[in-house]
């Protein structure tokens, strides 16, 4: 299971005030419960990449990868 970085909270809580929606609201509109919501809005706890891409959707934002060049020693 893959769990997101810590700058995506911050992100996240930009997204929803930003379109004033609430962290009922948003947990309502994902399927995901309030609790878990809050924690991670907090940075108490991390978030699976896929409900933060499911988060994400809700703003119109896509999670996107891409490969970073390892350098070598």
């Amino acid at each position: 299971m893959t769990r997101c970085s810590t700058a995506w909270p911050a992100i996240l809580h930009d997204l929803m005030r930003e379109a004033d929606v609430s962290e009922r609201e948003l947990a309502s509109l994902t399927g995901l419960s309030r609790s878990t919501l809050r924690r991670f809005l907090r940075a108490e706890t991390s978030m699976r990449v896929d409900d933060l891409e499911l988060c994400l959707a809700m703003f119109g934002v896509e999670l996107d990868a891409h490969p970073i060049p390892i350098e070598e020693a």
